[in-house]
């Protein structure tokens, strides 16, 4: 006897649990059939190695999916991040004009068709917008505009100073250092400052349209590694031109049960941190997989 294959619908499932998404695609076009495609072949692979194992339940890596359908099974550990997609695309709703809203569904598409940890880097690209446009300092005019007129090289972000109409690109580096156990001031140097200069060597030639610059996003999972990160930069132990202080992310559940996320530079990500409530100490970035 066949079993049938069982199809999903990540469309209808983000329209009940996660329209905050879908309005930021809005009527542009996007391969629903293909987004489901790659989701069912994810999911076939992870039962497959699940029943390769011999084993009742096996670690994957979290993909967006994870805090998708933790959120529809009540699930705790899924719940923060959850809330923390959910709280940058409704911000970015609220913040990025009608005509900046038509370049979001490339950012979307890429978070929607990665099913491994990467999905976090286009993550970190929304989350990095979001910051700008807090400020009301900056407009976004595209998103992968190319950096030469010569060259494939795109950066993920074309910007324009509110107050000047300075316009500037921004290519955005995600760093990880969750799940790596680097707790030594040294050692982070090292892994930021390669990972800063293998991008710098990628993007930087001569002759570029624009200025610019590049944004780095260091992925935490202490508050020791911010606090490394924070002293490396006040100290300008970690100086590159061209290239800004990271941002980083971290949540806190107040006492009344609700999530503040905060995503910001990881100079000062930290001043008000005494006088919040338990910091959700790590980021889940592997989660369990039972036979049923």
């Amino acid at each position: 006897m066949t079993i049938p294959v069982k199809k999903y619908d990540v469309k209808k499932g983000l329209e009940k649990y996660m329209p905050s998404l879908l309005r930021l695609i809005g009527n542009q076009n996007i391969s629903w059939t293909s987004i489901n495609s790659g989701l069912l072949n994810h999911l076939q692979k992870v039962r497959s190695e699940l029943k390769e194992s011999g084993e009742s339940e096996i670690i994957k890596e979290t993909t967006f999916y994870s805090f998708l359908v933790g959120n529809t099974q009540g699930k705790k550990e899924t719940a923060p991040m959850f809330d923390f997609f959910e709280t940058i695309f409704s911000e970015l709703n609220e913040r990025l004009s009608d005509k900046e809203l038509v370049h979001l569904h490339k950012m979307v598409k890429f978070v929607l068709s990665n099913f491994d940890y990467r999905y976090l880097n286009f993550i970190g690209e929304l989350a990095t917008l979001n910051a700008y446009k807090s400020t009301g300092k900056y407009s976004l005019l595209n998103i992968e505009e190319k950096i030469y007129s010569k060259k494939g090289v795109r950066a993920d972000l074309f910007m324009r100073r509110v107050s000047d109409k300075r316009e500037f690109l921004v290519e955005i580096v995600n760093i990880h250092l969750e799940n790596r156990n680097l707790n030594d001031s040294s050692k982070i140097k090292h892994h930021i400052e390669s990972k800063l200069k293998l991008k710098i060597d990628k993007t930087f030639f001569e002759s570029p349209k624009r200025e610019i610059y590049i944004q780095p996003v260091v992925w935490i999972e202490s508050l020791e590694q911010i606090q490394i990160i924070s002293e490396l930069y006040r100290k300008k132990k970690i100086a590159m031109d061209n290239v800004y202080v990271p941002m980083c992310y971290m949540t806190y559940q107040l006492s009344n049960g609700d999530y503040e996320h905060r995503f910001e530079y990881v100079t000062t990500i930290l001043e008000e941190e005494q006088k919040k409530g338990n910091w959700i100490s790590r980021m889940l970035h592997g989660i369990s997989i039972k036979k049923r």
